[in-house]
């Protein structure tokens, strides 16, 4: 098997602009043809399809030095060993502690989560973001929160769909989709950090 593709980043901090940067990021894209045709769980759905949180949490992996070389393919392996799947979902409080993670509360009310995502915090902190695409107000897709500069009203996130990096606005929460002509809208927000074990 080949190496896994990344994309360039353009991001070389995340947590609060106010903490040290951190060496630069690579994006993993759901659609890598390495793991994008590999079923979710024992389902029939596919990591290409709707693998966007599992790439997610191998981003937080990869981001937080919890383990540098994960890919959606290990991470789906040690999600079905923790049983976090049902069905092709996954249970993010189960798969957060089989991964070394501690996650916040799910944070819905827009003024909180502008709260939520500005608030300095001690431990250098990611941030589940839930996001609407298709314009129905309901949550369809994840992102990982890695840098905010309230400076320049900006969220940015590793999008799992396009393998790049989207800017969102703090102020709006929301912002340019990558793909599909469309805008995110966050919906909900989880801090995620590092696990004392894993300090």
């Amino acid at each position: 098997m080949s190496a896994p593709t990344f994309h360039n980043p353009v991001v070389s901090s995340f947590g609060s602009s106010k903490k040290k940067p951190t060496p630069s990021i690579r994006f993993l894209r759901q659609a890598d043809p390495l793991w994008s045709s590999v079923k979710l769980g024992n389902s029939k759905v596919s990591i290409g399809k709707s693998g966007c949180l599992l790439t997610l949490y191998t981003e937080a992996l990869r981001v937080l030095d919890v383990d540098a070389l994960a890919t959606p393919l290990t991470v789906n392996k040690k999600a079905i060993a923790a049983g976090a799947y049902i069905g092709a979902g996954l249970v993010q409080s189960t798969l957060s502690k089989a991964l070394g993670f501690n996650l916040g509360p799910l944070v819905v009310d827009v003024d909180a989560i502008k709260r939520e995502l500005v608030t300095p915090r001690e431990h250098d902190t990611l941030f589940v973001i839930h996001l609407d695409h298709g314009g129905t107000r309901a949550p369809d897709h994840f992102a990982l929160g890695l840098l905010v500069d309230t400076d320049r009203d900006l969220l940015i996130v590793a999008d799992p769909a396009t393998g790049l990096p989207c800017k969102l606005s703090l102020s709006t929460l929301s912002g340019p989709a990558g793909w599909g002509n469309k805008t995110y809208v966050i919906r909900s927000v989880r801090c995620l950090t590092k696990s004392q074990s894993a300090l």
